[in-house]
């Protein structure tokens, strides 16, 4: 998926991203963001949180991308 697509798909409902395993990958998106993006699942002190491909890779974690009610989240089709 390229970033900034939104997907044509039904997004998760919230038991499904609590449900979401460490690692997951998922698209999502904020209000007031006008695209989605890849992200990977983080999960910590009982909050889900979204982290890109390069946070993973640098070893960045941003506390702002967490995945509440208000976020658009889908998961990738396979």
């Amino acid at each position: 998926m390229s970033d900034n697509v939104v997907p044509d798909w039904l997004p998760l409902r919230t038991n499904q991203v609590s449900a979401l395993p460490e690692g997951s990958t998922v698209i999502a998106m904020w209000p007031r963001n006008k695209g989605a993006q890849e992200y990977i699942v983080h999960r910590e002190s009982g909050r889900i949180y979204a982290r890109s491909q390069s946070d993973v890779a640098a070893g960045v974690f941003d506390r702002e991308k967490v995945l509440t009610f208000v976020t658009s989240v889908w998961l990738p089709k396979s």
